[in-house]
């Protein structure tokens, strides 16, 4: 991965790459270098940069199959279009209405609705937590004649403005778009693909690529941009497991752990595989805390 600057972003990007590099090996790149490994970029538009060598992409297919096997293993049944119409909780116990009719009672309900969080918590009569969910779209297209796509890294804007990435053997861009949007089954709209390759066309020698696919995604933050992982402290049996924002691959197997651990009530021995992790303020709880200093 590699993070570039204009002159103008430089200074910028210095100070992020010191803050950055006191906890990740990061290497700074001059120039010279930088369009040396990224040929694509347009002469003289760079004034530096900073690289992680060791960063990957990761195989979100192979994760998430990974995973379904193991569930599927473990005796989980998968129900898909299978949306709740009701949610509430009696004698111990949560009773869950699906829109085909059919009804499920469970102890314990793990509220990982994504975008729908705060609106599967009002079904629930749980104050939401003010979760946005927002698009973010992208785009992909052919590199240009002969250039090797495998060889490019991921390369990211100082100020996030856009990337660029290898993918299945063509090019994917992003204008590194962060709008608001009710959840939803997203599309893109065509002025961010059209925002996107302009970026695109201005920082690199790829003059009007054509758009070969285009979708958008809803990615979700909390109020103060961190993820949430645990149970409700007003309502018994309902955990929280949400706000992932834009990194949700890369935390989903740690969260997921810390959420195994706080469900099943258990010791991990392990747990120093994830160190200075802090758990306690990835509660839903903070909130409210939050919520009374504002009062």
């Amino acid at each position: 991965l590699i993070r570039i600057a204009t002159p103008d972003q430089i200074t910028g990007l210095r100070a992020l790459y010191a803050d950055m590099a006191t906890t990740t090996a990061l290497r700074w790149v001059e120039p010279d270098e930088m369009e040396t490994r990224v040929p694509l970029l347009r002469p003289g538009r760079v004034a530096g940069g900073f690289a992680n060598d060791a960063a990957a992409d990761i195989d979100v297919h192979a994760m998430m199959q990974g995973y379904l096997r193991s569930a599927k293993a473990n005796g989980a049944e998968i129900k898909t279009s299978a949306q709740t119409t009701e949610l509430a909780r009696s004698d111990g116990k949560w009773r869950i209405k699906l829109k085909d009719g059919s009804q499920l009672t469970a102890a314990t309900i793990v509220n990982a609705a994504g975008a729908w969080a705060d609106e599967v918590a009002a079904m629930a009569g749980i104050a939401p937590l003010g979760l946005t969910p927002k698009r973010r779209s992208a785009v992909t297209f052919d590199a240009p004649s002969g250039f090797d796509v495998g060889s490019l890294p991921m390369v990211v804007d100082a100020d996030e403005r856009f990337y660029l990435k290898p993918e299945g053997g063509r090019l994917m861009a992003s204008p590194g778009d962060e709008t608001p949007s009710p959840p939803c089954d997203s599309r893109p709209e065509e002025i961010d693909i059209a925002i996107c390759l302009d970026r695109i066309g201005t920082a690199f020698t790829i003059d009007q690529p054509r758009p070969v696919s285009t979708w958008s995604g809803l990615r979700t933050f909390s109020p103060d941009g961190e993820p949430v992982c645990g149970w409700d402290p007003d309502q018994p049996g309902f955990f929280w497991l949400a706000g992932q924002g834009g990194s949700g691959v890369q935390t989903a197997p740690a969260l997921a752990r810390l959420s195994a651990d706080a469900l099943l009530n258990r010791e991990r021995p392990g747990r120093q595989a994830i160190p200075d992790l802090p758990v306690g303020a990835l509660s839903p709880a903070r909130f409210n805390k939050i919520k009374q200093k504002q009062i």
